[in-house]
């Protein structure tokens, strides 16, 4: 998994609890060369930011080009008062860098010639199932490994350990497949199931677990003995445990499906085993025709945003190219980067702590460490941004066929325009560098950062958003949902109604949307969330949602033809007329509140 929603999904719907600041940790491991840097940046970023409470336990390993390496490690594997982190064995969750090392499996095939290219069809590999085109279109590799197969992101189900061992049955896998929701090569979206189907395609072309085959083609070559592609929910005895405040966080999102895209456990030795790999110093074990496969630019959202390449995101630090991916899940972190043509290698992975480590931050401190202060090249308006850019966007990465839906509703980007530029979520200015091209100066070490805005659609490198008016926007949605459910409580007041056979209806309509919030928010006796329970597949919340919209419509219709109907009610005291006309409201507050949770998915299966 990648990086989010730090957009909508970045880290699967979760957010980190409050921990509190820890006494300055003492690193642990020994530099074997003279990166100086290195250690320098790991002590005072990393070390320090463990300090500070942004992490339980973290791990930083370097390489350079001259095969030094440096690996430390900072904090405790479980808590206070346990020992020191060993960054030669102690395991750290990676999330979604696990993805580059099923990038890495996929090219050592192709370019072995087991896969014919990256535009085979994955149906020409996948036996389990078939996987449905998109309008028409067949899926290839290359849409997976770029991210735009066209899916919507999802996680309903994805940590559930329900259905057995791996591998994935075909029927679960499509049990389980997102909705294409764009038309195939688009747009690259992030979205977590493109790696779940390389895994399995995979496993169908080699006869073996995923597991197995990460072991045979790059664990055990690399010699990397304490990492694995790990299906225990428990984590294992040698996983680093995380820690926000007091609460341990789980780690069940080891899950034998979800495992391609986030379930790699590895310690800092082993990753600069991998680095040096990735870094063209173990053809043996990745080729260079697979090194190449994997490097290489793959798609772009536009020529004016950096490319992607096998699941790795490329951009450049001044006129270094950098090959980069983050990884998120609850309560873990990590970031591998390189920079192929000095031959550096930096990856640092932490566990625990709120507020985490900042991703951007652990980037460019790296890299300006490492490679010096990015260069700055002013900046330069054609023109001053268009009025018509003004206004709200709705991210592509989000769900959107399910109830998921109601966890993407804060995926909108607000646009504002201004002399200056474009203020893009509190971001900016971005000033118009060339037609429908934005940019703004983030820092003198941080370069710049670029968006693409034509046609009401905001392009960026890995992600796209809308712009969305009127009922389409979720602010609005959520506004008619609380109007909706402030008028069905109004229901109450029924109790002061004429006697009628609708009177109990109404009251029973009142506590519609209260029954809606319980079940939403109310404690679980597991003690885990509504993501949490989402997940791991529970949907008992859900389908309550779903009668509350059932019953919401059915009373509303009901209280519709109680206010309508020729009954002698004309005839009858100003109370009864009052009780007509607020049915009538009541009604419409309960269909307010019935069409947005339609409109929400709310109905529909998983």
């Amino acid at each position: 998994m990648s990086i989010v929603l730090r957009t909508l999904f970045a880290v699967l719907f979760s957010v980190a609890a409050m921990a509190p600041a820890h006494a300055e940790p003492a690193p642990t491991g020994a530099p074997s060369g003279g990166v100086e840097w290195a250690q320098g940046f790991a002590d005072r970023v990393v070390g320090a930011g463990v300090a500070q409470g942004r992490a339980s336990a973290a791990v930083v390993a370097v390489v350079d080009a001259s095969g030094a390496s440096v690996v430390r490690g900072y904090g405790t594997i479980d808590g206070p008062g346990s020992r020191a982190v060993d960054p030669a064995r102690d395991q750290f969750q990676i999330a979604s860098v696990s993805k580059t090392f099923t990038a890495a499996a996929l090219a050592q095939l192709i370019a072995q010639g087991d896969i014919q290219s990256l535009d085979t069809p994955v149906n020409d590999v996948l036996t389990r199932t078939r996987l449905p085109g998109n309008r028409g279109a067949a899926i290839t590799f290359r849409d997976l490994v770029t991210h735009t197969a066209g899916f919507e992101e999802r996680g309903f189900g994805f940590f559930d350990h329900r259905a057995g061992a791996a591998p994935a049955s075909g029927a679960r896998l499509l049990e389980r497949l997102p909705a294409y929701v764009r038309p195939r090569g688009d747009l690259a979206v992030y979205a977590n199931f493109d790696p779940i189907l390389v895994g399995a395609a995979i496993e169908d072309k080699t006869g073996a677990t995923f597991q197995t085959v990460l072991q045979r083609q790059l664990f055990a070559p690399l010699a990397m003995a304490s990492t694995t592609l790990n299906y225990d929910p428990t984590g294992g005895p040698s996983l680093v445990s995380g820690y926000a405040g007091a609460r341990k966080i789980s780690h069940a999102f080891n899950a034998p499906m979800f495992a391609p895209t986030g379930s790699v456990q590895t310690t800092g030795a082993d990753m600069v085993r991998f680095m040096e790999a990735m870094l063209g110093r173990r053809p043996d074990v990745i080729s260079p025709a697979a090194l190449d496969l994997l490097t290489r630019p793959a798609f772009t959202n536009d020529p004016a945003l950096d490319p992607i390449a096998m699941f790795w995101t490329r951009s450049s630090w001044g006129a270094a190219p950098i090959l980069e991916h983050a990884g998120g899940l609850p309560g873990v972190g990590a970031w591998l980067i390189l920079a192929p043509e000095q031959g550096v290698g930096v990856f640092i992975a932490w566990a625990g702590g709120a507020p985490q480590f900042d991703y951007s931050a652990l980037r460019d401190g790296a890299l300006s460490a490492a490679l010096g202060p990015r260069p700055r090249q002013p900046l330069t308006a054609i023109a001053p941004p268009p009025v018509s850019a003004a206004g709200r966007y709705l991210e592509e990465r989000r769900p959107r066929t399910t109830p998921e839906v109601i966890f993407g509703l804060d995926a909108v980007k607000t646009v504002t325009v201004t002399p200056a530029g474009l203020i893009v979520s509190g971001k900016g200015p971005y000033v118009q560098t060339a037609p429908g091209v934005f940019e703004r100066e983030v820092g003198a070490e941080q370069g710049r950062d670029v968006l693409v805005l034509r046609d009401g659609l905001l392009r960026t490198r890995l992600g796209a958003a809308r712009k969305v008016e009127g009922i389409a926007d979720p602010a609005v949605q959520r506004a008619v949902l609380a109007i909706g459910g402030v008028l069905a409580l109004t229901g109450f007041a029924a109790a002061f109604w004429p006697r009628t056979r609708v009177r109990p209806l109404a009251i029973l309509g009142a506590c519609a949307p209260l029954v809606g919030v319980a079940a939403l928010f109310a404690p679980s006796p597991s003690g885990r969330g509504l993501v949490e329970l989402m997940q791991s597949g529970e949907v008992l919340r859900f389908h309550v949602l779903a009668g509350v919209m059932a019953v919401s419509a059915l009373i509303g219709g009901a209280l519709v033809a109680r206010a309508l109907a020729p009954a002698p009610l004309r005839a009858q005291s100003i109370a009864g007329r009052v009780a007509r006309g607020h049915a009538a409201i009541l009604a419409l507050g309960l269909f307010a509140v019935a069409a947005v949770l339609w409109m929400w998915r709310i109905g529909a299966p998983f």
